[in-house]
């Protein structure tokens, strides 16, 4: 119901990053190459090559080459005397008068740009090293539970395999789907909440059973516990994620670099005697100064995107762990577990978004190619996270839904069998808890008798 112009405006509004929007949501991320999924990792074990890391794109690493920074020198040098004529042309005052204004500024301008710098480099720094070391605790976390889930479904291969091929469905998140995507399967169906139910509703059915032994007891304690610690380093992980900073911070920075590079023009036309040729003492310092200013910029901002450009997490660390994973659940399970990619990460776009982009945008996409559809990524991603991540709730057997519906002990209500009613699960865990204290007296009613007959 939107007109162009509103919704131009919107993106234009998304674009600008300084709010989060689902366009800055499904950006790249990864903590792996999304390779590794397809590979046969049944018949070719893991390898080192397999932690490689890809290097960042020309776009996102050009500020680093050497000849970058020595031609931001070289026309730094030869643009000096254009910035002298134009300065000049705002100066109404005697130039040493106003020097004295400079230096006042010049000292407090460079002070605000330290501290602002210092902050900067420090949030972002934290930021950088949350990240590597949360997904590095998740992916150990996530191959201790596959591990335990392995042991505690040895003898049951249809639970095995449900459980694991959740497993395999978050190590496909990690891999090589995008923050956005993470958090619509945890709106959706989350992984862990999934596992956990797994866990629980095994222990329920059988728990009781005479043949349900004490390492099982025990394995059910230790995930359980592990289910939240892992809960907790995820939740923590995609706060560090989305805790990046804003347009606007580089916004300051860039104009207290211009400002002290007016303030350095404005101080040099004192010593200036010839426009055209003004001492190299002066070029040389104000390209080196111009250069730095650039460096620090583009510095910031690479380190702002923790997963592209320069400066990247190391990500070997996770993906070995989660390249463990993936081994284990292979070698035991084979090609009943996927960790297959199936949607298409750069769909058509159509119609709508195409009326929706703006003329740059429109540019944009035709100098770069084509480009992600975030729409249609996202109503792909909800068909595939329906099927792929939601764990079916299968109906019981008729010999268990008989046994708690029929077999209650004397003296205890039975169960309102209606699969259909909204209380039956919680009315199941009832009688449940209702069986156990009538076992646990009966125990204790034992015991007594035996005391009294001694």
């Amino acid at each position: 119901d939107m007109t162009p112009l509103q919704r131009t405006r919107r993106r234009m509004n998304y674009a600008k990053g300084n709010i989060e929007n689902k366009y800055v949501m499904m950006t790249t991320r990864q903590y792996g190459s999304a390779d590794l999924l397809d590979k046969d990792h049944l018949n070719e074990p893991p390898t080192l090559d397999d932690l490689n890391q890809t290097p960042g794109t020309f776009a996102e690493t050009y500020w680093s080459k050497g000849i970058f920074r020595a031609s931001v020198v070289v026309a730094g040098y030869l643009t000096f005397p254009l910035w002298c004529k134009i300065f000049i042309n705002f100066q109404t005052g005697d130039p040493e008068d106003f020097s004295v204004v400079v230096g006042q500024i010049a000292p407090n301008i460079g002070v605000l740009y330290a501290t602002l710098l210092s902050l900067t480099l420090s949030v972002l720094y934290q930021r950088f090293t949350r990240i590597q070391e949360n997904v590095s605790t998740e992916a150990m976390l996530l191959s201790q539970i596959t591990r335990n889930l392995l042991s505690l479904f040895a003898d049951e291969p249809e639970w095995a395999q449900e459980s694991l091929q959740i497993v395999a469905n978050q190590v496909r998140i990690m891999l090589s789907r995008t923050r956005g995507l993470e958090l619509l399967s945890i709106m959706k169906a989350d992984t862990y909440a999934n596992l956990l139910a797994v866990v629980d509703d095994y222990h329920y059915l059988n728990g009781c059973n005479d043949d349900f032994s004490a390492r099982q007891e025990s394995i059910c304690g230790m995930l359980r516990t592990e289910f939240q610690q892992i809960t907790e380093t995820r939740a923590l992980r995609l706060s560090d994620e989305a805790s990046s900073l804003p347009p606007t911070h580089f916004l300051l920075i860039t104009s207290l670099s211009f400002v002290s590079i007016v303030a350095y023009v404005t101080a040099s036309l004192e010593v200036v005697e010839d426009l055209n040729n003004p001492p190299e003492e002066a070029s040389l310092l104000f390209s080196g100064l111009l250069a730095l200013y650039i460096l620090f910029f583009n510095f910031c901002k690479d380190l702002n995107g923790p997963f592209a450009g320069v400066y990247q997490i190391k990500r070997s660390n996770a993906a070995s762990h989660l390249l463990q994973t993936k081994w284990l659940i292979v070698s035991q399970l084979g090609d009943k577990v996927s960790f297959g990619v199936n949607y298409d990460d750069e769909p058509q776009p159509n119609e709508e978004e195409e009326e929706d982009k703006s003329l740059v945008d429109k540019m944009k996409g035709f100098f770069s190619g084509s480009s992600e559809v975030v729409d249609t990524v996202e109503s792909n991603a909800m068909q595939i996270l329906d099927t792929e991540l939601q764990t079916p709730i299968e109906p019981l057997p008729p010999d268990v839904l008989d046994e708690l519906c029929e077999a209650a002990p004397p003296g205890l209500k039975s169960l309102n069998c209606d699969p259909a009613a909204p209380e039956y699960r919680l009315l199941q865990l009832q009688d449940e808890l209702a069986r156990l204290k009538w076992l646990n007296e009966q125990l204790n009613a034992d015991v007594d008798i035996s005391q009294v007959g001694k």
